[in-house]
């Protein structure tokens, strides 16, 4: 991975507008930001024209805030006169998210392009993820995604849904895709675009996907929608394997992997406040 001091993320037309109420949540709530990104952009090409100003953070507080008997919450929302669909979490809900399989800050991070993030942050975590964190975990998390579509169709996918429903769900099934092909070992790609890039899949299962991204973009997609045949049948397999994925031995916490949590999050958080 290159040296994150050399890297200089993209921003998104809608960064400046981002932006102005992040400044403000940071100054109201004496919080640094290390990271943000629109979370549109993990299922669509371009972030959304017109709508709410969108985004996912990862912050960190004073050191005095962690000392405190009574920290605050571990969560902050945009509660400005302005509507937004702005969110944040702090770092160190983030690192035991993260530990614990929860793919949902790693998503956050790498997401291209960004709004704004703190030269070498997004790096170094993804580097942490990699090292200490369990691809059985997060794979499994992927899966209690899907879940929601067997308890909803019992197994059966030839019903209708809304449509950006179906494109939710394929996120966490090519995710699966790709850790079967390879061998649950590293991180998927966080965005669809990627996935599709990177995961082997049927041309008719390739050309259904297609077809619905670019009627999305086209606002074309329909109330509720025929779930595709092959879709279907993607969303169905990677299920039908979760018994076996739940069998797999997941890395145990270690205090080696405690101790490197703590150093991270300590680097960071004196980082992000000095």
């Amino acid at each position: 991975m290159s040296g994150p001091e050399n890297d200089e993320p993209n921003k998104t037309t809608s960064s400046a507008e981002v932006n102005r109420h992040l400044d403000r949540l940071a100054e109201a709530h004496s919080i640094c930001i290390l990271h943000a990104a629109n979370p549109h952009l993990l299922v669509q090409g371009t972030a959304a024209v017109g709508g709410l100003p969108t985004s996912r953070f990862v912050f960190v507080r004073s050191i005095e805030h962690y000392l405190s008997l009574f920290p605050r919450d571990e969560q902050l929302e945009d509660e400005g006169i302005d509507p937004t669909d702005i969110l944040g979490w702090d770092l160190r809900k983030a690192l035991i998210a993260t530990l614990q399989g929860d793919p949902t800050a790693l998503e956050w991070l790498r997401i291209e392009p960004c709004d704004l993030s703190l030269p070498g942050f997004r790096d170094r975590f993804v580097d942490f993820a990699l090292e200490h964190g369990d691809s059985v975990r997060f794979a499994l998390s992927h899966l209690n995604r899907l879940m929601w579509f067997h308890r909803r169709y019992k197994g059966h996918p030839q019903g209708e849904m809304v449509p950006e429903k179906i494109i939710a769900l394929l996120r966490p099934a090519l995710s699966l895709r790709w850790y079967s092909q390879h061998k649950l070992e590293g991180l998927p790609p966080a965005q669809l675009r990627g996935l599709l890039d990177d995961v082997f899949i049927r041309p008719v299962l390739r050309g259904e996907i297609m077809e619905l991204l670019d009627r999305q973009k086209n606002g074309e997609l329909k109330d509720l929608e025929q779930i595709p045949p092959a879709i279907g049948e993607l969303l169905l397999a990677e299920i039908e394997a979760g018994p076996a994925l739940a069998t797999r031995k997941k890395r145990p916490f270690t205090r080696h992997i405690m101790q490197e949590a703590d150093r991270f999050f300590l680097k960071w958080a004196v980082a992000g406040k000095g």
